[in-house]
């Protein structure tokens, strides 16, 4: 998406919050729209348990097999792998962890916490308090979804944006202001 806004082959990108970032950087993007959930402009992002793994706190991640989404997930990796680093001084994630992988996306992560292949992960949530995420969304039954514990929950993510490139804005500002009162 940021290649074919910077290449003018497309007008509007739907971007996560990372990609943003890149993307105001590499493309000149401008935001016109930001994503509410629960009637909130922001999100978090949690790293989750199993419930029955007996781990209770990010102390109790070390030297656990620990989840990521990807590389370039704001939720999935990068805001919550920065706060651990940050809030709770772990230098260094690689020798923290016994093991890191990526699980790809936010589904497959919820069901490698689920099934035992890995002791946590990180996904997103919807709220401060961690009670309603991904895990929610992926595991259908109340049952399965209770054997999800939250560790711990990030500081506010801004959502993801709709974007365009300011030279596309100020050639076409009419159009874009209509799009963006109608959406």
């Amino acid at each position: 998406l940021i290649e074919a806004l910077r290449a003018n082959r497309i007008d509007f990108a739907w971007l996560p919050p990372f990609s943003y970032v890149k993307a105001e950087e590499m493309a000149d993007a401008k935001v016109l729209l930001k994503a509410v959930r629960h009637g909130h402009a922001t999100f978090y992002s949690c790293i989750i348990t199993r419930a029955d793994k007996g781990i209770k706190t990010v102390a109790d991640l070390k030297g656990k097999n620990m989840a990521w989404v990807d590389p370039t997930s704001t939720s999935g990796h990068i805001f919550p792998k920065a706060n651990l680093m940050t809030k709770f001084h772990i230098a260094d994630p690689d020798k923290y962890f016994a093991k890191q992988i990526f699980a790809g996306s936010h589904d497959s992560l919820v069901l490698s916490v689920f099934n035992g292949t890995v002791d946590a992960g990180a996904t997103f949530c919807n709220n401060p308090d961690g009670s309603d995420g991904a895990w929610n969304l992926y595991l259908k039954t109340p049952e399965e979804q209770k054997k999800i514990h939250v560790v711990y929950v990030t500081d506010p993510i801004t959502g993801d944006t709709m974007a365009t490139t300011n030279k596309f804005y100020k050639e076409n500002k009419e159009l874009v202001d209509e799009l963006t009162k109608v959406l």
